[in-house]
């Protein structure tokens, strides 16, 4: 069978012989086959750094950690720090927040709260190259902040030092001025017993238990019949000292009305010797007046 030359071959009717493509479908398939095996391949790993590939670092960053260390110095401003709030409790008064900035050169920074303000100390304003040094710039920024507050002195000790107390004034009766602080009610018992003219009275403290540290007690005045007894008994006290801080106080109570109703009688007697004391004046001038009008003379007498 013959085919005219413009009638072109067609792969389809070689039914008996090969098969051929055409040039556009070969290149069809070549593009399919290659779009697959791309979609099938992994995505490229991202290279690690090696030793010679250099990591770039900010440099403003760089610039604000030199002028930071260069102002924490070699100080350890942590331990001071925490010196600080050990000596001005409660310690969960003072905590730290670390962060990690993720670039590609790992930077890090720290924040720290007090609780003599609500502020937070440090923060991402200027990063260090490792994590304590953060916590010292942070720990810096809080000791700045107490000290410009006063709450603790210029010179960056943990407590301010004591003032000096002037030396006490002269006083006529004891010579020198009584302390401030209080005295405790045992302290006060021997000037008072001296003042009433009793001798120191005697302690009687027992355990009320053995296994736990639980008091009963008294005082007693030995040898003395104005005072007979027991006197501020107490009984189950925790603790020895306190214990006899509680019949202290008892004691000087009693010894106080003792005292009182002293001075009330040295006052009615008083006013009794004022009273008697008028009273024979009044009663000489009367007296007298008495005499010399029985001694004065009339006008009668004298024409008699």
């Amino acid at each position: 069978m013959e085919h005219s030359a413009e009638e072109p071959v067609s792969s389809s009717k070689n039914h008996g012989g090969p098969q051929f493509q055409t040039m556009d479908d070969f290149i069809k398939e070549g593009d399919e086959r290659e779009a697959v095996l791309l979609a099938s391949k992994p995505p490229p790993k991202t290279q690690p750094l090696g030793k010679k590939q250099k990591r770039v670092v900010d440099i403003e960053a760089l610039t604000a950690e030199a002028r930071a260390l260069e102002a924490i110095g070699d100080t350890n401003w942590i331990g001071k720090l925490n010196e600080y709030r050990s000596s001005h409790p409660p310690l969960e008064g003072l905590t730290y927040t670390e962060n990690t900035i993720t670039e590609s050169t790992p930077r890090f920074t720290c924040t720290v709260t007090i609780r003599e303000t609500p502020l937070t100390f440090g923060g991402s304003s200027v990063s260090f190259g490792n994590k304590k040094t953060a916590k010292h710039y942070a720990s810096k920024r809080a000791i700045d902040w107490l000290i410009g507050n006063g709450f603790m002195p210029a010179d960056g000790s943990v407590k301010f030092p004591k003032v000096p107390q002037a030396e006490p004034a002269k006083s006529k009766a004891t010579g020198t001025a009584s302390e401030d602080k209080p005295k405790t009610f045992a302290s006060q018992v021997p000037d008072l017993c001296t003042r009433l003219g009793f001798d120191m009275p005697r302690y009687e403290l027992t355990k009320a238990q053995e296994s736990v540290s639980l008091w009963d007690g008294y005082a007693y005045f030995s040898g003395d019949p104005r005072i007979t007894g027991k006197v501020g008994q107490v009984n189950n006290v925790f603790g020895q000292k306190k214990a006899k801080e509680m019949i202290a106080e008892e004691l000087l109570s009693f010894l106080k009305d003792i005292e009182r109703q002293r001075l009330e009688f040295d006052e009615i007697e008083r006013k009794r010797k004022r009273s008697s004391a008028g009273s024979v004046h009044e009663d000489l001038a009367t007296q007298a007046a008495k005499i010399v009008k029985s001694e004065k003379p009339h006008a009668a007498d004298f024409f008699n």
